[in-house]
């Protein structure tokens, strides 16, 4: 999806925001939001407006905030609203009434217009969640404090000989002493929507980043020969590839029952 102008954006989440799903959510809408340099704090500011408007109301929305530290340029934002139907999405809250409820028709609009002055860009994509290509998700629980988020592009040709390795890579991951917790999506909307994959590994501490070895996890289960040919599959299989590192930000976020696949 090309990039959205700030004005867009506000037809996306900037001006919607999820209420929470009561089952686990299949579907995540993945704003992705460039800051303009220098103005983080701002928005940040802005940010902790909207979390407390919905304190206030007494809403029931949830989402994640992250910030991405390692392999974009910064500042940017990923926010993470789940869904589960979608039908849901026709009671998204207003979030210019939301401020006007909150804090008065005035503020509302100097709050309105923040938005405008600190957002470089924005980019909106729905993720839907790949339970039978993810790995331990009952491993989970609360957001780690850290993220690494790879995005494979593939060739449309090579998407269902891709798919089923993504099940054999699964049955390694749950396999392993280890039960590294992978969490798998597929773009539904988006550029290169049902050609582009997610993997999201998480870890609370920079050193869990020495101990998580997927590709010897991998061949540990399936032995040389068998992940060599994998590894031509995957090679046959790209177009592009995407790896960076999120951190958890929890004063930024608003959580009603998050769960591991709320996560990025």
């Amino acid at each position: 999806m090309k990039a959205l102008s700030v004005v867009a954006a506000v037809a996306v989440l900037l001006l919607f925001l999820a209420p929470a799903a009561e089952a686990q959510p299949q579907f995540q809408q993945v704003i992705e939001v460039k800051v303009k340099i220098g103005q983080e704090r701002a928005f940040e500011d802005w940010q902790k407006k909207i979390i407390e408007a919905n304190d206030k109301a007494g809403t029931s929305t949830s989402w994640g905030t992250y910030q991405v530290v390692v392999g974009k340029p910064s500042p940017t934002y990923h926010i993470v609203a789940p869904f589960d139907k979608w039908a849901e999405r026709d009671d998204w809250q207003n979030l210019n009434e939301l401020f006007k409820s909150a804090f008065g028709e005035k503020e509302a609009e100097r709050l309105m217009s923040v938005r405008t002055s600190v957002i470089e860009s924005v980019i909106s994509r729905i993720w839907r969640i790949l339970p039978d290509r993810s790995a331990n998700l009952a491993a989970g629980g609360s957001p780690a404090n850290f993220y690494e988020v790879t995005v494979m592009h593939i060739k449309p040709e090579m998407v269902p000989e891709y798919q089923l390795l993504l099940l054999k890579f699964t049955e390694a991951y749950e396999a392993a002493d280890s039960k590294p917790i992978v969490i798998r999506s597929i773009l539904q909307f988006g550029e290169s929507a049902r050609l582009t994959f997610r993997r999201a590994a998480p870890f609370n501490k920079w050193s869990d980043q020495d101990s998580l070895d997927i590709p010897k996890i991998l061949h540990d289960h399936f032995g040389e020969d068998e992940r060599e040919s994998q590894n031509n599959t995957v090679q046959r299989s790209l177009v592009a590839r995407d790896t960076f590192i999120v951190a958890y930000r929890p004063d930024l976020s608003r959580s009603a029952g998050v769960t591991p696949t709320n996560e990025p």
